[in-house]
């Protein structure tokens, strides 16, 4: 008969980077990482991908999950990462900005309860006056190429 390997429970109250915005400021917790897919699943000190996501945005082959508070009315500027993001609004109103193509700005009000889905695209946020937070599962993934070919690069915050 198999045993179970023994399950590790690990601490999770993690420390906030905090990220001061044009207007306001955010916090971003990372919660875990794994640097690839698939991702090894049995638990050693030696592969404890717990603090990988402190140190980059995005993991280019894994995953990152991350918690993100806006204080109310903050604004953040427009970014893009090499990623799918899966951002699930847990609470507050928080106002998706996206570029529409002819030198403005289009935004989508986004409610808890609300899924995201960010496939590298250039994107702001903006919480409502009760700020705003949210999880997001980013995915590593390929550069966004536009129509010419030419790769798009990352634009960080």
């Amino acid at each position: 008969m198999n045993e179970e390997p023994e399950v590790v429970v690990l601490d999770d109250i993690k420390s906030t980077k905090v990220l001061k915005c044009p207007t306001g400021t955010a916090h971003l917790g990372e919660l875990w990482a794994t640097p690839s897919a698939p991702a090894i699943n049995t638990y050693t000190l030696e592969n404890d991908d717990s603090k990988l996501g402190e140190d980059q945005f995005t993991t280019e082959t894994g995953s990152n999950l991350r918690m993100t508070y806006f204080e109310p009315n903050t604004v953040c500027g427009m970014h893009r990462t090499s990623s799918v993001d899966y951002n699930i609004i847990m609470d507050g109103e928080v106002y998706l900005q996206v570029p529409d193509g002819k030198g403005g700005i289009t935004e989508t009000v986004c409610r808890r309860g609300d899924v995201v889905i960010q496939r590298g695209t250039l994107h702001a946020w903006r919480a409502g006056a009760e700020g705003a937070r949210w999880i997001s599962v980013l995915v590593g993934a390929k550069k966004v190429v536009d129509p010419s070919g030419k790769e798009l690069p990352d634009v960080l915050l």
